[in-house]
């Protein structure tokens, strides 16, 4: 008897706050305009609109219509055995039209003028294939890149919170400082007091992967109130049975956050009160 294999679903994953979210968005933007994080764009692009992985390393300027306002996700990019491959998107519905956002808008507006900048100093053109998240010398960048990239951005996150020294006390607020400033070695002064305004000022984030990014795109979408079948079109979910498996948590969250008594307590009393005939 032949074994039907199980459905795979999309593992949940965990998904920033909103004020999460805007913390990795304002750290993010600090450290790459320190340049100490050049794959922030791509962060940016997963978070924002949910891409997985693969998909935010494979896209190619030709995927990009900034004047319609479209990212055309057509591929996926993986490195088995340490090699670079560019293939299909995961499933035929992964292979989608999405509408970008004018932040993330002027993100890829941003990096096509970096870009260009490079072509030019190294005496080339940018070509339309060439991949939107380049390495500096311009061709696909290893999707492990992501992971690092969002590891040391939230190692930032983490530098003011206080650790335990090797003789096992705790570690004192002037010390997590100390440690801060070493950590500026390299970054223009003119950076350094907008980065610890940053550290500062928001939450520490917790240890998240580029696949929670895409999480989060989606949690955040849903708890906006945007259709569900919109979310999973964006996701390139196979159908929204999907979405739906995946985001079950953050859907019944919604409605108990939304539900609505049509006969109030005030109202019953009120009969009550009334003598009968």
């Amino acid at each position: 008897m032949k074994r039907v294999k199980p459905l795979r679903t999309e593992h949940p994953g965990v998904a920033l706050d909103f004020h999460e979210a805007a913390q990795l968005h304002e750290l993010g933007e600090a450290l790459y305009t320190a340049g100490k994080l050049r794959l922030w764009p791509a962060l940016f692009a997963a978070a924002s609109v949910g891409m997985r992985r693969g998909e935010v390393m494979a896209l190619r300027w030709s995927d990009v219509d900034l004047e319609r306002g479209e990212l055309h996700i057509m591929q996926g990019l993986t490195s088995p055995n340490g090699v670079l491959e560019v293939g299909p998107t995961k499933t035929d519905g992964s292979r989608r039209d999405v509408l970008i956002p004018p932040s993330l808008k002027a993100a890829l507006e941003r990096q096509r003028s970096a870009m260009l900048t490079e072509a030019q100093i190294s005496g080339e053109i940018l070509r339309p294939d060439a991949p939107v998240f380049a390495t500096s010398e311009g061709s696909y960048a290893y999707p492990e890149h992501l992971n690092r990239s969002l590891k040391f951005l939230l190692s930032w996150s983490h530098a003011l919170k206080l650790g335990k020294r090797d003789d096992g006390t705790m570690e004192t607020p002037d010390n997590a400082l100390e440690r801060l400033h070493n950590r500026f070695r390299g970054i223009p002064d003119a950076h350094r007091a907008q980065l610890e305004a940053t550290i500062r000022g928001g939450p520490v984030l917790p240890q998240i992967s580029p696949h929670d990014l895409r999480h989060t795109a989606g949690t955040l979408m849903l708890r906006r109130g945007v259709p569900i079948e919109v979310v999973s079109k964006t996701l390139g979910h196979k159908d929204i049975t999907v979405t739906y498996k995946v985001y079950r948590h953050v859907l019944d969250s919604e409605k108990r956050a939304h539900a609505i008594d049509l006969f109030p307590i005030q109202a019953t009393q009120t009969q009550s009160n009334v003598s009968p005939l």
